[in-house]
């Protein structure tokens, strides 16, 4: 006799496969985004043009965004470094100085 479980099939699914809990979305395997047929006759074409196959095309397109956010992110962490302080903190850093040092 089978034992019956209260939980939802996918969320037992889930739970078994390890992708429930803490980090879930790291567990999780990347499926293929399904294409329609103007989208993949697209990329096709592309692929063609490229002279690969529209699997390694997709897999290089999809290398390269990856490498574009990483890019962009690292890019939006420098600026937030070097953004010279604002009115009040500069005012605050100045009253903190000694009268006569500038």
């Amino acid at each position: 006799m089978v034992k019956k479980t209260c939980l939802p099939e996918n969320f037992r699914r889930a739970t078994e496969a390890g992708r429930v809990g803490k980090g879930a979305e790291q567990n999780v395997p990347e499926t293929k985004k399904q294409m329609s047929e103007g989208q993949r006759a697209y990329e096709e074409r592309r692929a063609r043009k490229a002279g690969m196959s529209l699997e390694k095309w997709l897999a290089q397109k999809e290398k390269a965004q990856r490498e574009a956010a990483r890019e962009q992110s690292a890019a939006t962490e420098q600026r937030s470094r070097a953004k010279k302080p604002g009115l009040f903190a500069r005012l605050l850093e100045r009253a903190q100085r000694p009268l006569g040092s500038g």
